[in-house]
């Protein structure tokens, strides 16, 4: 699903464990108590495992919803009030239109507001080029109506419907030179001159349009009406009348009839390229029913509404949301490394050497002086418990013991119990494909150029994991292919055993040199080896 713009998102890592559930699930309750102005939402990246839909399922509290990217879209850069003109406007209304609104592009809508044209600067002023050629009506006629609006003038003679097709000629010379200039079905401007106004009607003219608001002889408009010729009142100049009449062409004859259409969200890096290749740079975001719902120009794509992201127990680009590079990273916590994320703009960090996110969101209940409810409590202590393997790996420090003794209480439950509990959930993996051990909880890492994929299982009794050995090592040599890693590698981690067997394909020297014992069989016995973050990737990276 996407987000709305104004929503921070509070993310975990891709294939998520508890603590990259649970702890956003908590830090986004927080927030939002600590600024009820914001609204803040916990997100997923991938899928609910075994032990996290136990914790979810044991506290009553709904998993996150699946949060496929950030990348903006069209909905974020585009605007939405967007100025248009009825389909029928003329070219002086959409001008004015612009001048007053002070806008570049003026879309002409039908009644159900779909977009029929565009008209842009570009195209008024290609427009007023045309005049100093031959103008004529002839291709996109305008209605009587037309021009008596744009003239503000008034009708005479002749039916509003009606549409001139002739050119627009200034009668201001003799009678003589008028009947050599004019032709069967112009638009003759005239003065209040009889003579001049006689020799357009028997010229055959098909308007008559009079200027200076001066109401020509009742003679004049009964000649009119014999002959079928429109007689509009012009309350202007001459020049001013040919001008504004030349300004009644109809809009649509200048507008771009297929413009770039877009729908809200299509993702805006996709469209860039042809609306930068646009001759107008300018494009109309439509809905499913083609009606308008706002406007974008190559302007808008320099101030899109980035989404802002608050990430935890991760700060490595392989391991976070598609998209991030397009928005702001407002907070960090984490317990790993520093990945090579970039950030615009100075943020909160809190990157500690703790066994879980959870024990550093624990820290900001208590800086900010907000209790957990219940369940919040609950959730933090079981990704605790998760994460330092009952408080048995060598991540485990002090504070993480003290935040598991004081959220029991709170959450309700004795942290032994319900962690033995949480393990058993974690560790059945008797209905588990091959494939779906060796990806239920994976990093990718990247050490000299050497591109690794770490995978984890825990469990109750690791020759479960190696009656399958086969099909263990065939999982993992798809995983590499299909992610181009050099090396891929399952640590099989047995808590009361307090060990790990690790099953390695791919650029297996490198776990040899890291462990500083052969592999049999691609694999070997690792004692007292239980955490891949503080233990193994340490070790993977030395020997690169």
């Amino acid at each position: 699903m996407s987000i709305p713009t104004h929503v921070i998102a509070i993310i975990g890592h891709r294939n998520p464990d508890t603590d990259s559930i649970a702890s956003p699930i908590a830090y986004a309750w927080l927030k939002a108590r600590e600024e009820p102005e914001r609204e803040f939402r916990a997100f997923r990246l991938g899928d609910i495992n075994r032990e996290t839909q136990f914790v979810l399922d044991y506290f009553g509290v709904s998993a996150p919803p699946l949060l496929e990217h950030v990348h903006q879209r069209v909905r974020e850069a585009m605007v939405e009030r967007v100025i248009t003109a009825p389909a029928d406007a003329t070219s002086y209304e959409v001008g004015f239109l612009m001048r007053e609104k002070g806008v570049r592009s003026v879309p002409l809508v039908d009644e159900e507001r779909r977009p029929v044209g565009v008209v842009t600067t570009r195209t008024l002023a290609e427009l007023y080029i045309h005049e100093a050629g031959t103008f004529s009506f002839a291709a996109e006629p305008p209605t009587v109506a037309q021009v008596v609006r744009t003239l503000e003038g008034e009708l005479l003679v002749g039916e509003p419907h009606v549409r001139l097709r002739g050119r627009p000629v200034i009668g201001a010379m003799t009678p003589a030179l008028m009947r050599k200039h004019i032709h069967s079905g112009d638009v003759v401007i005239v003065a209040n001159r009889t003579d001049a106004q006689r020799t357009a009607l028997a010229g055959g003219a098909r308007a008559l349009i009079v200027s200076g608001g001066i109401r020509p002889r009742p003679s004049i408009l009964e000649d009119a009406q014999r002959r079928n010729v429109v007689v509009i009142l012009s309350p202007h100049t001459t020049a001013s009348t040919m001008r504004l009449v030349r300004l009644s062409l109809p809009a649509i004859a200048m507008a771009e009839r297929q413009p770039l259409t877009f729908t809200p969200d299509e993702l805006l890096g996709e469209i860039t390229p042809d609306l930068m290749q646009d001759k107008h740079g300018v494009a109309l975001v439509v809905d499913d029913r083609q009606r308008l719902m706002g406007i974008l120009t190559r302007h808008d794509l320099l101030r899109p509404r980035r989404r802002r992201v608050i990430l935890i127990d991760h700060s490595e680009p392989a391991q976070t949301v598609p998209g991030i590079e397009e928005a702001d990273i407002l907070e960090i916590l984490d317990h790993h490394r520093l990945g090579g994320l970039e950030t615009r703009a100075p943020l909160r960090a809190y990157v500690l050497p703790v066994g879980s996110s959870a024990t550093l969101v624990w820290r900001r209940y208590r800086e900010v002086g907000i209790e957990p409810s219940p369940e919040m409590a609950g959730l933090m202590l079981a990704a605790i418990l998760s994460d330092t393997m009952l408080l048995r790996s060598p991540t485990t420090t002090p504070e993480d013991r003290e935040a598991v003794q004081a959220l029991e209480g709170r959450a309700r439950v004795r942290a032994q119990t319900f962690g033995v509990e949480m393990y058993r959930a974690k560790t059945d993996i008797s209905g588990l494909s091959a494939w779906d051990i060796v990806t239920g909880d994976l990093k990718p890492y990247t050490f000299g150029g050497q591109k690794m994929a770490v995978a984890q299982v825990e469990v109750a009794d690791r020759d479960l994991v190696m009656a399958r050995l086969g099909e263990i090592r065939e999982a993992l040599e798809r995983l590499r292919a299909q992610g181009d890693y050099d090396l891929a590698v399952l640590l099989v981690t047995d808590v009361l055993a307090e060990g790990s067997t690790i099953i390695a394909v791919g650029n297996t020297r490198v776990v040899e040199r890291a462990f500083g014992t052969p592999l049999t069989d691609g694999h070997a016995w690792l004692p007292g080896i239980l955490s891949r973050k503080k233990q193994v990737v340490p070790a993977l990276a030395g020997a690169v």
